[in-house]
């Protein structure tokens, strides 16, 4: 595994940026977010900043 180490670790931080928060009460934190329903559950998405997104449970 050529440079394994450095790769963990980008792995690491791209699956992070990538995440959304879950929480128990979801909220709109910009104008530029919305709010969708997904086979039952509520997201908020948000593409000009997505560390806005999460996810309702």
């Amino acid at each position: 595994m050529p440079n394994g180490s450095s790769d963990f670790h980008l792995a690491l931080v791209k699956n992070k940026y990538f995440q959304m928060k879950v929480r128990a009460s979801i909220k709109k934190r910009s104008a530029d977010c919305k709010i969708v329903r997904r086979k039952g559950v509520l997201f908020v998405i948000n593409k000009k900043n997505p560390k806005f997104k999460q996810r309702q449970g």
